[in-house]
């Protein structure tokens, strides 16, 4: 019973099979929509069809997909059947020296030439230049048969079910050990990385317990309106680190951990008295369009709208372009019931007012919104697929293939029939076996 299960679990049949299963699986999640946060959709009530499509999306798309029980121990399951079909082959390549090479299933080539040589003196002078040649010869007084290539061919399998392996392994790997989250940054402003994160996948506790700080975020556009680049410098821990240069294709690596930049904004300083508690931030604004509201102190409400190249003309107001030239903070202090308190566009460096207190805008910054990952699967996979490709190269160059010649009495002489038999490349075979008949011919002409 337990031969059996080997067999059924090491079988080429079963690990295709197991292979099918998750590469339907993934090609299918592809065509799910993307979810879009907020809790799973739940498939009743109204709009059944579309609650069903946003329930499975939410569940089953293919970052879900590949964490789930299922899916992990169908990896599993694969690792294991192509480690013990390797293992098999290997073994008996061990014992027999035997690939699993079909000749009869592959490009066979066969010619003809007469000599006046015994069979014997004939078949012995062949088998001799095909040694001269490389080949691996066995055989009688009447057949030669010639092997070459199979150890090359069969080490490149190998190598090729290797590779594998580790892109098998990968994906669990990646599935429970990857790490995902978000991190916004005020310029200048250092920030402790593990208390900060947003994570969206693992856990806070792999990150490096280190602070991070963002400088030097400047924004290029083109005709100021079209952006081009942001760019900046991430530095870690005390004052020591001289930093490295990010911008959006260029992330920056510590601790194992990749920090992408993603978002750029300005973060101007606010600094209201006359509240219910003291007010001095620096606000980082995320809607440059539409601006941002805040909460006050005292139930009051506050809108900001920050315009990088100020103009007005009579009662309107807005910004040329995206390039801070003339940066000036529209101002708005609500209460409770939406009733203006306070109102003003201060340029830095200036004071508002409105009654019984005082707004200051001492100055802007700039916000970055990072991005933050690390695939423990990445290395593994990456040196599965050089494997997986060195392997294949082997394979092909190592063209496994065999000759048997046959040398049967004909007359005066020795009629020699040449049969080739190749895996791959039939015109090479082809071109091989006229070679080896041209040594007869060659041989017979030196008698």
């Amino acid at each position: 019973m337990f031969d059996r299960l080997i067999i059924f679990i090491g079988s080429r049949r079963t690990a295709v099979w197991l292979l099918a299963v998750p590469a339907f699986l993934l090609a299918l999640s592809t065509f799910l929509p993307a979810p879009q946060g907020g809790g799973a959709a739940e498939p009743t009530g109204r709009g059944f069809w579309q609650g069903l499509v946003a329930w499975t999306a939410e569940r089953y798309d293919t970052p879900h997909l590949v964490r789930t029980p299922f899916f992990l121990a169908l990896w599993l399951f694969l690792f294991i059947s192509t480690s013990i079909c390797t293992m098999q082959r290997v073994l008996r390549w061990l014992r027999t020296h035997k690939t699993d090479f079909d000749a009869e299933k592959g490009f066979s080539w066969e010619l003809e030439v007469e000599t006046s040589q015994s069979p014997s003196e004939a078949a012995g002078r062949f088998a001799t230049d095909l040694r001269q040649l490389g080949w691996q010869v066995n055989g009688d007084l009447g057949t030669v048969v010639a092997e070459r290539g199979m150890a090359g061919s069969f080490w490149g399998s190998v190598m090729f079910h290797g590779g594998l392996l580790l892109c098998f392994i990968a994906v669990p790997v990646t599935a429970l050990t990857a790490f995902s989250g978000s991190l916004i940054l005020p310029e200048e402003i250092p920030v402790p990385i593990r208390q900060t994160v947003t994570v969206e996948q693992g856990s806070a506790e792999a990150l490096p317990d280190d602070t991070i700080t963002v400088r030097n975020l400047t924004a290029r556009y083109s005709q100021g309106k079209y952006w081009l680049a942001f760019t900046g410098t991430l530095h870690f821990g005390g004052p020591g680190d001289s930093g490295s240069a990010i911008a959006v294709s260029r992330p920056v690596s510590h601790a194992g951990f990749q920090f992408s930049l993603q978002e750029f904004g300005v973060s101007p300083r606010l600094i209201i008295s006359g509240l219910a508690a003291p007010f001095d931030y620096q606000l980082n604004l995320r809607h440059p369009e539409e601006g941002d509201w805040f909460d006050l102190p005292g139930g009051l409400r506050l809108f900001v709208l920050f315009f990088p190249d100020f103009f007005r003309e009579g009662n309107r107001v807005g910004s040329r372009s995206l390039d801070e030239r003339t940066p000036r903070l529209l101002y708005r202090i609500t209460d409770r019931g939406g009733a203006l308190v306070g109102k003003g566009i201060l340029a830095p460096g200036e004071q508002g007012r409105f009654p019984g207190g005082e707004v200051a805008f001492p100055g802007f910054r700039h916000w970055a919104g990072l991005a933050i990952g690390k695939s423990s699967g990445l290395g593994l996979l990456m040196a599965g697929f050089g494997v997986v490709v060195a392997g294949l190269a082997l394979r092909l160059l190592g063209n496994d293939r065999c000759v048997t010649a046959t040398f049967e009495t004909s007359g005066q002489g020795t009629l020699c029939r040449v049969r080739g038999q190749s895996r791959y490349y039939p015109a090479f075979l082809k071109r091989e076996v006229a070679n080896l008949v041209a040594t007869i011919r060659k041989d017979h002409e030196s008698t």
